[in-house]
């Protein structure tokens, strides 16, 4: 995924707002898009090995990630830390 900056696993407009975003905030961001796309894709992936490399390989085409302003939503919150209660939990 990172070596084609999802360019072959998501739809375009939602890879051309990925990659603006990128630009501005460096690789970090990339790291938070996979994790969403884990997060999305998480109730699939409960499977053999061949099925998660239909889903997640080369060969697999788009990946069903939903709207474009929800998934860029959960990309945000993708590994952000949030205060509740004085302590401090990881999504």
């Amino acid at each position: 995924m990172f070596l084609s900056l999802f360019s072959l696993q998501l739809p375009v407009d939602i890879t051309s707002r990925l990659w603006d975003i990128y630009s501005f905030e460096g690789d970090s961001f990339l790291v938070r898009t996979a994790v969403a796309i884990m997060m999305v894709l998480e109730s699939k992936l409960y499977c053999d090995r061949n099925e998660v490399l239909r889903i997640l390989g080369w060969n697999a085409g788009m990946l069903p990630v939903g709207k474009e302003d929800e998934f860029l939503a959960i990309v945000r919150s993708a590994g952000k830390e949030e205060v509740q209660g004085g302590a401090i939990e990881q999504f």
